[in-house]
């Protein structure tokens, strides 16, 4: 089981929501960074970038983000810190 974060207010993130909801995992779905050290954390598809400047300070090791269009530079700086950004 795992802990997830959802970002934003697409209808993507609303099906994610309830999906994860319905198979018994933990998720908090909200529009902006609530600290609790997360499995993963999944970025709206069309602001992916602008929400992963606003949390990137906040990520810890071990998490993965999901979302897209991420500057490749932040994709390595944060897999050095053992924080995985998956582009979807």
């Amino acid at each position: 089981m795992g802990r997830f974060l959802i970002l934003g207010k697409e209808e993507r993130q609303k099906y994610l929501f309830r999906m994860l909801c319905g198979r018994g995992q933990t998720v908090t779905y909200c529009d902006s960074w609530l600290d609790g050290g997360y499995d993963a954390v999944m970025l709206p598809v069309g602001k992916s970038a602008r929400y992963l400047e606003q949390i990137a300070d906040k990520l810890q090791a071990g998490e993965y983000v999901f979302g897209c269009n991420f500057p490749e530079e932040i994709i390595e700086q944060k897999r050095r810190q053992g924080i995985f950004l998956w582009i979807t």
